[in-house]
C-alpha cells in the first residue's frame, strides 16, 4: 500500500506530460505548412544551370517571369548580377538547380528493412558505390517500395563544387539557395538545403510564441486544478527521487532497444559483397580528361557505365583490357560538347 501510494502522483504526472506533447502536436498541425517547392502560389526564385547558360524563373504575386542568358553563372556581368540580387529580395525561398554535368547519378536497391534507418543506410552505400569519400560530397535522393525493396535513385554533387557556388552568391550579398539537381527519373531533389534567413528565424520565433501563448490560454484552467492537486511538497520529493533511481536503468534499456533495432535492419547491406575492388581498375584506367556520368547495376551482375571522353576509341580499347569483366561492349556515343563524346558501355563482371 506504502508503494501503491507513492507512485500513484508519478504515474497522474506521465499522463499530464502525454497530454501536453498531444495538444501541442494538434496546435502545430492547425498552423499552415511551408510549401518547399516553386509554384504560382508562392513568391520564389530558380536558378536553371545548364549546357547552354543560366535560366532565371521568378514567380511574385502569382505572376511569373523568366530571364535567359547564354553566360554561365559564374561569368555574369554587374548588370545581371543585380537583377537576380533584386528578385531574390522578394522571394521567400531560392533554389539553384545545378547542371547534369556537374551531379552523379545512381540507383540502389534496399531491403524494406532499411527504411526506418534510410540514412544510414545511404552513407554506407554511397561509401561503397561513389568514386569520391562520402565527406567530399553531398547527396539527395527520391525512393518507391517496390514489394519488400526499396528502389532509391541518388544524386550526388561535389561538395567543393557547391561551397564555391554558395560563395559566389554570398559575395554578391544574395542568401545562399538551396541546390537541387534531376536524378535518373528526372524527379528534381535537395542536394544541399537553404542556409537560414533572417525572415525565416523571425517566424519560426513567432510561429513558437503563438503556440506557446495558445496553449497557456487553452489549458490554464486544467493547470490551476492540477497545480493545487500535486504541488505538495512531500510528493515531489518521492517523484524526484523515483525519477532519480529510474533514469539509468531505463536509458539504458532505450540504447540496448535502439542498438538491436539498427544491427537486424542494417545486416542485409553489412553482408552484401562490396563493388570498391571492382571498380578502382576502372577509375585507374580512365584518362585524365575522361570522367564518369552515371553507372548503374543491372541483373546477372551486369554493369552500365556512361562515360564522357576526350578520345571515344582510347577509352573503348583501354575498357576491353579490364580483366574484371567477362565482356565489356559499347553500346552507343554522342556527341556532348566540342571534341567529345558521351560513350555507353556495358559488360558483365567477373
Amino acid at each position: 500500500m506504502q508503494v501503491a501510494s507513492l507512485l500513484q502522483p508519478a504515474l497522474a504526472l506521465d499522463g499530464i506530460q502525454r497530454f501536453f506533447r498531444w495538444w501541442q502536436g494538434e496546435l502545430r498541425d492547425m498552423l499552415p505548412k511551408r510549401k518547399p517547392s516553386l509554384d504560382s502560389s508562392s513568391d520564389g526564385l530558380r536558378i536553371i544551370l545548364d549546357e547552354s547558360g543560366t535560366v532565371i524563373q521568378h514567380i511574385y504575386k502569382g505572376e511569373g517571369r523568366t530571364l535567359e542568358t547564354d553566360r554561365q553563372i559564374d561569368s555574369l556581368d554587374e548588370d545581371e548580377w543585380d537583377e537576380i540580387r533584386g528578385l531574390a529580395d522578394k522571394a521567400k525561398r531560392i533554389d539553384l538547380v545545378l547542371r547534369s554535368e556537374d551531379c552523379l547519378g545512381i540507383r540502389l536497391n534496399m531491403p524494406k528493412a532499411s527504411r526506418a534507418h534510410i540514412g544510414t543506410a545511404i552513407t554506407l552505400q554511397c561509401a561503397q558505390r561513389l568514386p569520391l569519400q562520402p565527406e567530399h560530397v553531398e547527396y539527395g535522393w527520391s525512393m518507391a517500395l517496390a514489394d519488400n525493396w526499396l528502389d532509391i535513385d541518388l544524386v550526388a554533387a561535389r561538395r567543393e563544387q557547391l561551397d564555391r557556388l554558395e560563395a559566389l552568391f554570398d559575395g554578391q550579398d544574395i542568401a545562399a539557395p538551396a541546390f537541387l539537381a534531376r536524378n535518373s527519373t528526372d524527379r528534381i531533389v535537395e542536394v544541399r538545403a537553404a542556409r537560414s534567413r533572417e525572415a525565416d528565424e523571425s517566424r519560426r520565433y513567432w510561429v513558437g510564441a503563438w503556440i506557446f501563448v495558445a496553449a497557456a490560454i487553452l489549458l490554464t484552467p486544467f493547470m490551476t486544478g492540477l497545480i493545487a492537486k500535486w504541488q505538495v511538497e512531500d510528493d515531489r520529493a518521492v517523484i524526484a527521487e523515483l525519477e532519480k533511481k529510474a533514469a539509468p536503468r531505463l536509458m539504458r534499456e532505450r540504447e540496448a532497444r535502439a542498438n538491436e533495432a539498427s544491427r537486424l535492419a542494417l545486416r542485409p547491406l553489412a553482408m552484401q559483397r562490396t563493388l570498391g575492388e571492382t571498380l578502382s581498375p576502372i577509375a585507374a584506367n580512365l584518362a585524365s580528361t575522361d570522367w564518369v556520368i552515371s553507372m548503374e547495376a543491372g541483373e546477372g551482375r551486369r554493369l552500365a557505365l556512361r562515360v564522357d571522353a576526350a578520345e571515344a576509341d582510347k577509352l573503348v580499347e583501354a575498357m576491353g583490357r579490364l580483366s574484371q569483366f567477362d565482356d565489356i561492349e559499347e553500346q552507343g556515343r554522342d556527341p556532348v560538347g566540342e571534341n567529345r563524346q558521351r560513350v555507353t558501355l556495358e559488360g558483365r563482371l567477373k
